[in-house]
């Protein structure tokens, strides 16, 4: 059986509403006997709920597949200005390791659902790192070229996003209108596998 983190760029277990065709992707997946799959489910508390912070507990599993859940202090303060953007998000890598290994739990494969956001990209490259686990992009936002490096604004900027793009072992695309785009703005090869598809478990299996 293989075991496959999720990472994604925006997932919610207390709102099954939100990334809801993430949810339905890692279903899919997971419908099948050969693959183990762990979505990860970071929480960001602002410096101002720092009580809810610490009351929060782990959501109600209500999932056909594992939640791995998080909780984290969004350390992007102006009470907490001192704070340089690498220190703030080697923390949250922290949070990400230390939740991962106390599960102990191996995985052979991290799946990234998009690179889209601000944190995400850089989890999955240390997150890799560390646990020595090869990783593969699927890709759905579809304005990159357009945002011009703000989605990744305030700790990342293109450069690396595109380096974490082009270091990933398989790059997937749902669509070859979207191959296309992220070919161009990425600079890599993107495979095809069209959303929730018959081949999507086989493609997994087979990494």
């Amino acid at each position: 059986m293989k075991s496959i983190l999720i990472i994604p760029a925006w997932f919610d277990s207390r709102v099954k509403s939100k990334g809801i065709f993430i949810e339905e992707f890692v279903e899919v997946l997971n419908a099948d006997p050969k693959l183990d799959l762990c979505m990860l489910n970071v929480e960001y508390f602002s410096i101002k709920n720092i009580f809810a912070y610490w009351k929060a507990k782990e959501p109600q599993k209500i999932f056909a597949y594992d939640i791995l859940y998080v909780k984290s202090l969004n350390l992007k303060s102006r009470l907490l200005f001192f704070l340089n953007n690498e220190t703030i998000l080697r923390y949250y890598n922290k949070k990400v390791l230390n939740v991962i290994k106390r599960q102990k739990r191996t995985f052979d494969l991290i799946h990234c659902q998009s690179l889209c956001n601000n944190v995400t990209p850089f989890l999955v490259n240390h997150i890799s790192k560390s646990l020595n686990i090869p990783y593969i992009v699927t890709e759905h936002y579809s304005s990159y070229k357009e945002s011009k490096g703000a989605v990744f604004e305030p700790y990342l900027n293109q450069e690396y996003v595109i380096k974490v793009a082009q270091n990933a072992s398989k790059r997937i695309a749902v669509s070859n209108f979207a191959a296309n785009k992220y070919e161009n703005y990425f600079n890599s090869k993107f495979e095809i596998i069209y959303n929730i598809s018959p081949g999507t478990k086989y493609f997994f299996n087979n990494i």
